[in-house]
């Protein structure tokens, strides 16, 4: 295959898509877990019916039960009552600001992060005022330090965990200080945790936000999602908070009218979960995703960083966990005009300023994406953006 992609100059190796790797959607597991749930007595009701709005009640206590396990039963996790199934990560968020925000808010958002969290932003009609970010995640005392001038915030978006697209992770002493401000300062946080369980190696499962929460006086909306674990077309995720903002959620007119998200869905998810298939999908993906990451961060070394003037360097931090690598160059690469020179050259890559409300940030950084494309095309996409950034001009 190395031989190939070398030959097929004319085929883009596209380094910017954010997707799972094809390869890695489990079907098969898929499609025996429905077959499974179909021929329960009570199958009819079960998948095709409204559900409980909550969500169906044994697959919370599964996902409660399995996230004690993956954490070793460390205290403050969440029981099956903190938990509310929903249709993914994107949708989670958009309810959480459509019940939690009014037009005018102000948020405050990673910076570098998730672009895509925008368009919910801007459907709710509130103001994103971007944070930087380093190596420990937020900079939650340039957040004190906003706060202390007087921005007050009704909710902070985050990537906690294997952020996107820096795959910095947020430390601990960072999320317990965070908690604390909103308490102080009483603003909400929405914390996309979808990596969660997507670390590499022997690394252990990353505390939620969540974890940090104080039940009676919450502050804390955990989001994640099944997009990642088993594929984005099962439109399936869970939302973790406590009573309080839960109460809040289940009153909503989509709930109300509709009943529970995806009921056939989480029948099947629950099925895979049963028969024990999600502990040995995930540890695949992360054997996967984190040879993957090592490939495409060898090839960084080699065929990139070589490319630039011997007085030049790039940034990046090594991810252990989630989908992508955020590198910087020097700032005298322009990303837009690179990504024209790389597509001429046969590879693609997403361009670092739109990862910004402030669209004139991160201009000579680029987005990798390790898990959509296999280690062969991986590593010849890169020694095609090394070959483009040493002709750049």
């Amino acid at each position: 295959m190395a031989t190939l992609w070398a030959e097929d100059t004319h085929a883009v190796i596209n380094l910017g898509k954010g997707h799972p790797n094809p390869r890695l959607l489990p079907l098969q597991a898929v499609n025996d877990a429905y077959s499974n749930a179909s021929v329960a007595p009570d199958a009819a009701v079960t998948l095709l019916q409204y559900g409980r709005m909550q969500g169906n009640p044994d697959l919370c206590a599964s996902i409660a039960r399995w996230t004690a396990e993956s954490c070793d039963n460390r205290p403050n996790l969440p029981s099956a009552d903190d938990i509310v199934i929903t249709t993914g990560s994107g949708p989670a968020l958009s309810l959480i600001m459509q019940l939690f925000t009014n037009p005018g808010d102000t948020i405050l958002v990673d910076s570098p992060g998730y672009f895509l969290a925008y368009y919910s932003f801007e459907d709710c009609r509130v103001k994103p005022i971007p944070v930087p970010t380093d190596a420990h995640g937020l900079d939650v005392d340039r957040v004190e330090a906003l706060l202390k001038e007087g921005v007050r915030p009704s909710m902070v978006y985050t990537v906690p965990i294997a952020n996107n697209p820096t795959a910095a992770d947020m430390s601990e002493e960072r999320k317990e200080k965070l908690v604390q401000l909103a308490r102080e300062y009483k603003f909400k946080i929405a914390a996309d945790e979808v990596y969660q369980f997507l670390k590499f190696g022997t690394s252990k499962v990353p505390k939620s936000l969540f974890e940090y929460d104080d039940p009676s006086d919450p502050v804390v909306f955990s989001i994640n999602s099944f997009s990642k674990l088993l594929g984005p077309g099962m439109r399936l995720g869970w939302l973790t908070a406590h009573k309080p903002f839960i109460s809040r959620i289940l009153d909503c007119g989509a709930l109300h009218s509709g009943g529970g998200f995806n009921p056939l869905t989480s029948a099947v998810v629950l099925q895979l979960f049963n028969n024990g298939f999600m502990d040995e999908h995930i540890a695949l993906l992360r054997r996967e995703y984190g040879a993957s990451c090592v490939a495409l961060c060898k090839a960084v070394e080699e065929h990139l960083v070589p490319a630039l003037k011997p007085d030049e360097k790039l940034q990046y931090h090594t991810p252990r966990g989630g989908f992508f690598c955020f590198i910087t160059l020097p700032e005298r690469y322009d990303a837009d005009k690179l990504l024209v020179q790389c597509k001429e050259n046969g590879v693609s890559f997403f361009v670092g300023k739109h990862f910004s409300p402030a669209k004139d940030s991160f201009k000579s950084s680029v987005r990798l994406c390790f898990a959509w494309l296999e280690i062969d095309a991986l590593v010849e996409g890169v020694r095609r953006l090394g070959k483009t950034v040493k002709e750049f001009s």
